[in-house]
């Protein structure tokens, strides 16, 4: 996510507070997201809390509120879990079907100057849930401010709301409670709450002593609470020097590549290797009869170093081969800094756990992400056969995969209005509705799979390039095989189909 990070001694901390993004930083928002997305796999339940943020804008990952794992029944507070305490909205009959916006075209700015002008105003914040209509928060008279908005905005999706809450008062409570955490020590985030009223507080772990915390500090206050269930979290401990099958050669921070994989296979090709990871030992010895080496180009945050690889795994099904790479859950728990460096893991695995060739080399069990497709290594050589080489020009990169790292439609996918973007369907309901963007999109017109598609079709999928376009209504343009179907934003949910 995109906010201020504020790295202090003790603990690391994260304070959400008036964050406003514009569709202009959309792009760099999706990359930062990239290593959010990556921290929460390695964080076996990691969750960045922004819940309550004030945002002007789209998120970077499209979704208005973010997951928190359900509490398991060994967990006890008397504050309410974050992922349970929704915005605050106006009553359903203050809103209608249209306008819809699909990106930042709401006049934000015209309402905000209006509204600061006006008695009791505290905030205002776009709600994706509803059409991406402007929230506007007044501790009084919110009723008559409906109807002026009414009047001064006839068209623009806008509703007033009453709150019993000022931002004054939000930010001394996230001051406070930022400075009782802080006291401990802890990797923590906390969110000032000005969407729904309560300060939100990630606290890592949901253990009864970090609950009791809070409990003793700030009874009775509105404060969320969102971690890890204590059954979930992945334990402290050393590196391991390796596993069943495979060695640890070297594991060094701040070197080589993020995003990176890569095999050697002799002595030649582990030189390059080991230079290009820039490791500053020397490389251990290895048995090229009977191994190949492989480099994981792992990413970790500054504020969040520790990363640990627990295991290399061997997908004989999908020919893949990945690291198991985690985050302890005391490190990672309460929210990293949005930055990307490198953490170097080369190991030595036996070449009769390799897959058939071709085989493909990640970080993960998970597909790259779509920034950075080419962390995937693609090995076309069989290099089972014992002292095997790899030809020039058998070890490609992820980006020329001929299937690359796709996104597939989705409410909670996002992409940037007035911007092609390759997108992937599923087609075994047709293709006549849509989600993107927080967003339905349907094509009246259109059959339920057009003919010239039928021959793009993957196991009922198909890549399409997307081009959203902001007006009254908006509307989505899918081309595939240079066949347009054209969509547009409804304000309903998705049907669901068998």
């Amino acid at each position: 996510m995109l906010s201020p990070l504020l790295s202090e001694q003790p603990g690391n901390w994260t304070e959400n507070r008036n964050v406003r993004l514009d569709m202009k930083t959309m792009r760099y928002a999706l990359l930062l997201a990239i290593i959010g997305v990556l921290l929460v796999a390695c964080g076996g339940g990691l969750v960045d809390d922004p819940q309550g943020q004030t945002t002007v804008g789209l998120p970077p990952d499209g979704s208005t509120h973010p997951t928190t794992p359900d509490p398991g029944p060994g967990i006890r507070t008397s504050f309410p879990f974050c992922s349970d305490v929704d915005q605050v909205r106006a009553p359903d009959d203050a809103y209608r079907d249209t306008p819809i916006y699909v990106g930042n075209e709401q006049p934000v700015e015209q309402v905000r100057a209006w509204a600061e002008k006006q008695p009791g105003f505290v905030t205002l914040w776009v709600d994706r849930e509803r059409n991406g209509w402007i929230t506007v928060a007044f501790t009084e008279g919110a009723e008559l401010r409906q109807q002026e908005l009414l009047d001064a905005f006839p068209d623009v999706g806008v509703v007033a709301v009453t709150v019993d809450w000022t931002e004054a008062e939000l930010a001394e409570l996230q001051d406070r409670v930022v400075a009782v955490l802080r006291s401990f020590g802890w990797n923590f985030s906390v969110g000032s709450g000005s969407t729904t009223g309560y300060v939100s507080a990630g606290i890592g772990v949901l253990s009864a002593d970090r609950l009791a915390v809070l409990e003793e500090n700030f009874p009775n206050e509105n404060i969320c609470v969102s971690g890890i269930d204590p059954a979930d979290a992945i334990p402290d401990g050393p590196q391991a020097e390796g596993g069943d099958d495979w060695r640890l050669l070297a594991a060094e921070i701040d070197i080589g590549k993020t995003y990176w994989t890569d095999i050697a296979w002799n002595a030649e090709s582990y030189s390059w290797l080991w230079s290009d990871a820039g490791i500053s030992a020397s490389a251990p010895e290895v048995d090229f009869e009977t191994e190949v080496v492989i480099w994981f180009g792992a990413v970790y945050s500054s504020g969040c170093s520790g990363l640990r690889l627990d295991d290399v795994e061997f997908d004989s099904d999908r020919r893949l081969v990945h690291g198991r790479i985690v985050l302890p859950s005391s490190i990672g728990a309460g929210g990293c800094n949005a930055d990307a460096r490198p953490h170097a893991f080369v190991v030595a695995v036996p070449r009769d756990q390799l897959p058939d060739a071709p085989f493909s080399i990640q970080l993960s069990d998970q597909d790259p992400p779509a920034g950075a497709p080419e962390e995937r290594a693609i090995v076309a050589a069989d290099l089972r056969v014992p002292g095997s080489v790899a030809p020039e020009g058998s070890i490609t990169r992820g980006i020329h995969d001929p299937v690359p790292s796709i996104p597939f439609a989705g409410p909670d996918e996002v992409i940037e209005p007035g911007f092609p973007t390759r997108i992937r369907m599923h087609t075994h309901c047709g293709v006549n509705w849509v989600g993107l963007n927080g967003v339905t999109w349907f094509a009246a017109d259109a059959p339920s799979i057009p003919d010239e598609w039928l021959g793009q079709l993957d196991e009922e999928t198909i890549v399409v390039e997307v081009l959203i376009s902001e007006g009254d209504p908006p509307t989505l343009v899918a081309t595939a095989n240079d066949f347009s179907v054209t969509y547009q934003a409804v304000a309903q949910d998705l049907p669901g189909c068998d």
